[in-house]
């Protein structure tokens, strides 16, 4: 929720004051080619995201990778890839108030891609936590949801009225709030589940120290498939077993032998 929060009201706040900032500060007028850096930023997020999979390789196997691999894939897997993304909110908010102009595009164009990336992972984390109960995911989501739309209202009231203090405070806020959430969401995740697992190992040991049941609706689901395709592939196998028994009797000898004394009878 923190994270939805944080990740809508200061991309908010960088939408709704981007372009004066342009203006005021760099004296730059090209309003078309500002909202297409504004654009590019998401576009790019949606090719990454088809692209890397496939140039990647994705398989990891934690007993055969080295100190470093295991130390870059726990960083940037669940639940820590969304503290990279608070991170990187920080970082740019701070380079889109720099003096230079092509480093204050590049920042502004990356809001993009953080913004894209930042809500696949808030949504992939509600998977998680939701346990495969559809119920409990959708009321996540409706949660979520309500921080964005608070975050956009905030973002709004306030972004504007930062700008007419300073054109530099909106962004200087938004760093100091992505600052804020990144340090709370990062030490309450560290000190519930510690670094150096994936998340279902450290859920799953919090789990066993605390004398809990994780029951996740996905095996479950799992377990009922498996045993449905027993149950269905025993039956057949039942039946053909049945079928290849009336065969052999068929064809047995003494059947044979039978039929025969009846044909010339």
């Amino acid at each position: 929720m923190l994270c939805a929060f944080c990740n809508n009201t200061v991309y908010a706040m960088e939408f709704a004051t981007y372009a004066i900032l342009f203006k005021k500060v760099h004296n730059w007028n090209e309003a078309t080619l500002a909202g297409i850096a504004q654009t590019a930023g998401d576009l790019m997020a949606a090719i990454a995201m088809q692209v890397i999979p496939v140039l990647i390789q994705t398989e990891y196997n934690p007993d055969e990778a080295s100190c470093l691999r295991r130390f870059f894939h726990n960083l940037i897997s669940e639940p820590y890839n969304l503290s990279i993304g608070l991170a990187t909110w920080v970082i740019f908010h701070i380079g889109l108030c720099c003096p230079v102009l092509a480093l204050a595009i590049v920042a502004q164009v990356f809001m993009g891609t953080t913004y894209v990336y930042a809500s696949k992972w808030i949504s992939d984390m509600n998977t998680f936590y939701s346990m495969g109960d559809s119920t409990v995911f959708l009321s996540i989501q409706v949660v979520c949801r309500n921080a964005e739309a608070l975050g956009g209202a905030v973002a709004g009231i306030i972004s504007v009225w930062l700008f007419t203090l300073d054109p530099l405070a909106p962004f200087f806020f938004a760093a100091a709030l992505s600052g804020l959430i990144f340090l709370i969401y990062t030490v309450g995740f560290c000190s519930r589940l510690g670094f150096g697992d994936d998340i279902e190992t450290a859920e799953q040991k919090r789990a066993r120290r605390k004398g809990l049941r994780r029951v996740s609706s996905w095996a479950v689901d799992t377990r009922k498939s498996e045993m449905s395709s027993a149950s269905a592939e025993s039956k057949r196998s039942g039946e053909g077993g049945g079928q290849a028994q009336k065969q052999a009797d068929f064809e047995s000898p003494a059947k044979i032998a039978e039929l025969g004394q009846v044909n010339s009878r």
